[in-house]
């Protein structure tokens, strides 16, 4: 009798102990369900950021600056072109209009 009496003590204090452990192990797995969460968005986020790092890398590499300076120098050219013209057209023009007959 006291056999059976000390098993059951036993197996009272081992279902205790396994029903701790598993509560125990249920909040382990919710945190690590959270830190999961919180590990994928810093990914996201560091996967954002080298993307526009990649993207403003490739905007301000030497290769591309040279070719918006030769366009902007292009575009200057046919600005100061133009602005000639203008001159031109103004200066023959004077801002005054002929007198037309009105037959």
């Amino acid at each position: 009798m006291i056999v059976v009496s000390g098993v059951a003590t036993m197996w009272g204090v081992t279902k205790a102990q396994i029903s701790h452990l598993q509560r125990s192990l249920q909040k382990i797995l919710t945190r690590l369900t959270t830190l999961e969460g919180r590990v994928a968005a810093i990914e996201s986020k560091e996967a954002v950021k080298t993307s526009q790092l990649k993207t403003i890398s490739s905007i301000l590499s030497p290769a591309n600056l040279a070719a918006q300076s030769d366009a902007q120098a292009t575009a200057r050219e046919r600005l100061g072109g133009l602005e000639q013209t203008v001159r031109h057209l103004v200066a023959i023009h004077n801002s005054k209009h002929p007198t037309q007959s009105t037959d």
